[in-house]
C-alpha cells in the first residue's frame, strides 16, 4: 500500500482478516464443536466496510500475503539452494552442472521425507490444499471460517 486510496481499496479485506484472525469473540468451546466466532461478532465483520468498493478483496488481501510470503520464500530458498550446491560440491568433491546438483539434492530431500512417513509431494499438496481453504474462507460469502487456532471449520446454522 502506497497510499489512502490503496488502504481505502483493502479495506473490507484488511477488516475481515483483522477482525476474523487477530482480534476475535469467540464462543466457549465445547467437547463437540471448536471455539466459533459469537453471532454479534460475525454480523461486526460481516457489516464492516460493506459497501460495494470493497466487496471481495478478503481473498485479494490473502492472495498479495501468499505472494509477499512466496517472495521471501523465493530469496531464503535461493541462499539455501546455493549453499546446498557448494556443500555438496565440498563434501563429494563433485563440481557437477547446477541443474545436475539440484536433481541430486531434491533426490536426497525426498528420500529423507519418504523416510519421516510422507513425500515432498504430498507436503506441497497439503500445503497447496491448506492455503486454498484459508483463501475460500477469507472470500465475501465463504463457507469456511477461522477458528482460533488458525485451521478452518465449516460454519453451520445451528
Amino acid at each position: 500500500m502506497d497510499s489512502w486510496l490503496d488502504l481505502l481499496d483493502m479495506a473490507r479485506g484488511l477488516w475481515r482478516f483483522l477482525s476474523s484472525r487477530w482480534l476475535t469473540l469467540r464462543q466457549p468451546r465445547t467437547k463437540e464443536t471448536r471455539q466459533r466466532l459469537a453471532p454479534e461478532w460475525r454480523a461486526l465483520i460481516e457489516g464492516g466496510f460493506s459497501a460495494a468498493p470493497w466487496a471481495g478483496t478478503a481473498a485479494d488481501l490473502y492472495r498479495q500475503a501468499r505472494v509477499a510470503a512466496a517472495n521471501r520464500t523465493d530469496a531464503v530458498f535461493a541462499g539455501y539452494l546455493a549453499r546446498e550446491i557448494a556443500q555438496f560440491r565440498f563434501l563429494w568433491g563433485k563440481h557437477l552442472p547446477v541443474k545436475e546438483t539440484i536433481q541430486i539434492l531434491a533426490q536426497r530431500a525426498d528420500s529423507l521425507m519418504e523416510r519421516r512417513g510422507t513425500s515432498l509431494e504430498a507436503r506441497a499438496t497439503a500445503l497447496h490444499a491448506q492455503w486454498e481453504q484459508e483463501r475460500k474462507s477469507m472470500a465475501v460469502g465463504g463457507s469456511a471460517s477461522p477458528t482460533a487456532d488458525g485451521d478452518t471449520e465449516k460454519e453451520t446454522d445451528e
